[in-house]
């Protein structure tokens, strides 16, 4: 845990949501099995336990995102998806940001 501030984007920490967040992309391939390869541990199955775990959540707030150039794939559940881009600014509305191995880690 790591207390930051963003000067310009950051929201007052008394005023952010008590919960936490994650927003990532689902780093889907053809070949990728939802139901066997959630079993892996690799961090595309890491990433999708995260978020179908916490799917009804009311502490942490858990999403697959899919950028422009991605194809939403319609066997995923729509629970489990971000209806849009979250800036960053956005993300800082949260207490807790968090980092599962990948991209940013």
């Amino acid at each position: 845990f790591r207390p930051a501030s963003i000067p310009g984007i950051d929201t007052v920490w008394n005023m952010k949501e008590s919960k936490a967040v994650w927003r990532g992309d689902a780093h889907l391939t053809p070949e990728w099995r939802y139901k066997e390869d959630m079993l892996l541990n690799d961090t595309v199955a890491m990433r999708w336990r995260a978020v179908a775990r916490h799917a009804n959540s009311s502490l942490i707030d858990a999403k697959l995102t899919f950028p422009e150039h991605k194809v939403k794939y319609d066997w995923i559940p729509s629970e489990l998806c971000a209806k849009s881009e979250t800036s960053l600014s956005q993300l800082l509305k949260y207490k807790y940001l968090i980092s599962i191995e990948g991209n940013d880690v």
